[in-house]
């Protein structure tokens, strides 16, 4: 018996023991490393224009893209913290103040200076905050107040993020370099690797890594060798490893006195200097179980004259993928990624089954992913940029002009100038359409773009004027191709409103992705315009209006709020709304105050409901999907947090906006013709104009309401009512 049990225990020891060769296996396995070389204040012009071979190596294998780091300030440490915290925040002045614990510190700006015998970093970090100092690790003497901040910033966060999750998963950083100048201190890079007590266990940030060099602008330079050692060491000891090769950064700190063109070519030596280095470090690191990333974290002061404050190059080594561009969940566009992917791309390369990974940067596949196409797309956004509030105001002054062309012609006054009027309000209402295909152009000049902007809406009104001479079905034909092309581009993800003038700005970084305000107010005004018009020359039974009606509405809807489509939720509202009142007026109900809060309660209902779904089941969410699903996993003063800037940027649209007086004449003229004779005659000869008036100043009041930056929609929604009695007063009087 003894000798059977035996005989078991040693058939399951053999049969659930791990064989030899597996436990040999299992040691040998590589571990994962994430390494962050950061060159700062560089364009992607400077890479192009240096002499980098192993740059150029690495670029050949790995992704790249532009990266978006707007920040809440100015400050340069703002785009360190926006970086390891995963979104977009400020800083206070002090915050790249860190140092190894046993570091003297001679000056700490605003508390001390003390030349003779000055302390060691470590004993004022407990001073400070009453924490005992990692003995051989890094600390940020401004925590204490960088805390306190970031607690009463909108919204509030937490310093030191990455470090602190990557502590939570049993992972170990370390910060190595700094952009010290031989009169300054620089060691923004601990605040990618430090926790949120402001420590970093492994590393080196010391002057001990400097060089003296007299022909250099800032009197220093990174000691190569020195770094090497130092890197060599923390590869073992650490698993995300934050590098600052210093060079580039001191360049930009000392440029006041130095001449533009020779400012250029210290900025291409300190690229040359960091691409050597490059060189020595790429043979140290195990490329198929590492994450390499070439990081700028802010633009340089040309950068920003020239209208650049907000897009860097960004390169991207993923093993098991090749080159390509880079994308993400956030922006949804190849060759862009923003400054809140950085952290998630980070975690879930250590663990890809975490929630981290549907908010990661992936590769996508391309034949060029080279520094000059980066170069190129750039020089595109910055001019898109400095053609977007010429081109406004180019719309602006049209649409101004047009609003008191109604009004003339609500007034019946100069008879003679009516062909005139009409085709001013066909040219105004064509803009849209051109401005999708503007992009076309490559922004190559302003006053061109201005130029072929009005040419191109001219002759789309002439040929409008030309197919139709019926002002009626002229306009039925113009709003409805307004419509159809703004629906079909917006299915296909809105690539064209996307890169118009009235699409998102890359650089400023408010939308990336969708339907923006501007085009999803044109939608609604231009489907219902369209809609009406049509339905009132088919003269069909109410029921058959509505056939016609609910489905076309309903699809302007599913485009504008459907996550992977147009992703607005404000507008998604608006139109839900408008699709509500319209099919009631189509049914010939009388719209009442009780049906008009039930027809909005439903809206809000519905598109909180298509919100949770898309946040709990879609892995890359949309910004709505998001919010709900923080909502509901965190402190419900984040909807306060919320509220706050959607009101903050509501109050700043109003004020900055050009827009704003469009609407406010929209709204003085519509006041004013309210009760002219011509719009009663209107009205009396065409029942449904009352209908569409009410619709469309309840979809303008309503996108007012629940959209942040609501201004600009409620305007072209009153703009295309205005154009729409302004063209059937022009044929009712002819």
């Amino acid at each position: 018996m003894k000798f059977r049990v035996v005989l078991l225990l040693i058939f399951l020891l053999a049969f659930f023991c791990p064989d030899a060769n597996d436990l040999a296996l299992a040691a040998e396995k590589p571990e994962k490393k994430a390494i962050i070389l950061v060159m700062d204040y560089i364009d992607a012009a400077d890479l192009c224009q240096a002499d980098i071979p192993n740059l150029e190596r690495l670029v050949a294998r790995s992704g790249t893209a532009l990266i978006n780091i707007r920040t809440k300030s100015r400050l340069p440490s703002s785009s360190y913290l926006s970086l390891a915290g995963g979104a977009r925040v400020g800083s206070i002045p002090g915050a790249e103040f860190s140092f190894n614990s046993h570091e003297e510190v001679v000056e700490l700006p605003n508390i001390y200076m003390y030349k003779d015998s000055p302390p060691r970093a470590g004993k004022l970090y407990q001073l400070f905050t009453g924490t005992p100092p990692p003995p051989e690790g890094l600390v940020n003497l401004y925590i204490e107040p960088l805390t306190k901040y970031a607690g009463k910033h909108n919204p509030s966060f937490s310093p030191g993020q990455l470090g602190a999750l990557a502590e939570d998963w049993g992972l170990k950083t370390a910060a190595l370099g700094n952009s010290d100048t031989i009169n300054s201190v620089d060691r923004n890079i601990v605040l990618l690797a430090m926790n949120e007590a402001g420590q970093v266990n492994e590393g080196d940030v010391s002057t001990s890594l400097l060089e003296r060099d007299k022909l250099s602008l800032a009197g220093v330079r990174s000691q190569h060798q020195i770094l090497l050692d130092k890197f060599d060491s923390s590869l073992k000891k650490a698993d995300i490893i934050f590098v600052d090769l210093g060079d580039s950064s001191r360049v930009e700190k000392s440029r006041e006195n130095c001449a533009d063109e020779v400012l250029a070519q210290h900025r291409k030596n300190a690229l040359e200097r960091n691409d050597e280095l490059l060189g020595r470090l790429l043979p140290r690191i195990d490329m198929q179980n590492t994450v390499l990333v070439i990081l700028v974290p802010n633009p340089h002061k040309d950068m920003v004259l020239a209208g650049n404050f907000g897009l860097t190059p960004f390169i991207m080594h993923q093993p098991g993928n090749g080159a390509g561009l880079l994308s993400s969940a956030t922006t949804r566009r190849s060759g862009l990624v923003n400054s809140s992917d950085f952290l998630p791309s980070i975690l879930a390369f250590f663990n890809p089954d975490s929630p981290y990974q549907s908010s990661s940067i992936k590769t996508i596949p391309t034949k060029d992913n080279s520094l000059e196409k980066l170069e190129r797309d750039l020089g595109f956004f910055v001019r898109l940029r400095a053609s977007r509030s010429p081109l406004h105001y180019s719309f602006i002054a049209l649409a101004l002009l047009s609003i008191m062309i109604v009004a003339c012609l609500a007034c019946n006054r100069r008879t003679k100038w009516k062909p005139f009027g009409v085709f001013l309000l066909y040219t105004s209402l064509s803009i849209p359409v051109i401005f999708m295909f503007l992009s076309f152009s490559a922004y190559s000049s302003i006053g061109w773009s201005i130029i072929i902007a009005l040419l191109a809406s001219m002759v789309l009104a002439l040929f409008i004027k030309f197919v139709s001479r019926v002002p009626a079905d002229a306009l039925l034909i113009l709003t409805a191709v307004v419509a159809l092309l703004t629906l079909v581009d917006g299915l296909r993800g809105s690539p064209l409103m996307l890169l118009s003038p009235l699409g998102s700005d890359a650089i400023a970084g408010g939308r990336f992705y969708g339907i923006g305000n501007d085009y999803m107010g044109i939608l609604i005004a231009s489907s219902v315009v369209a809609l009406s018009l049509l339905l009132a020359k088919l003269r069909l039974s109410p029921s058959g209006k509505m056939l016609i009606a609910l489905p076309s509405l309903l699809l302007v809807s599913f485009t504008i709020g459907h996550p992977s489509y147009g992703a607005n939720v404000g507008g998604l509202i608006t139109a839900l709304v408008t699709t509500g009142v319209f099919t009631m007026y189509m049914l010939e109900h009388r719209l009442q105050l009780k049906q008009l809060l039930a027809i909005g309660a439903l809206a809000v209902l519905g598109v909180l409901i298509m919100a949770f779904l898309d946040g709990w089941l879609n892995p890359s969410p949309s910004h709505a999907g998001k919010t709900i699903i923080l909502l509901i996993s965190n402190d419900p003063s984040v909807f306060l947090s919320i509220i706050r800037t959607k009101l903050s940027i509501l109050g700043s649209t109003v004020y900055h906006s050009g827009w704003s007086i469009v609407l406010l004449l929209d709204i003085i003229v519509l006041g004013f013709i309210w009760q002219k004779e011509a719009i009663k005659g209107l009205k009396q000869e065409r029942p449904e104009v009352a209908q569409i008036i009410n619709t469309l100043l309840i979809a303008a009041a309503t996108v007012f309401i629940v959209n942040d930056t609501g201004v600009i929609a409620a305007a072209f929604i009153l703009f295309y009512l205005l154009s729409y009695l302004g063209i059937l007063l022009a044929e009712h009087d002819t």
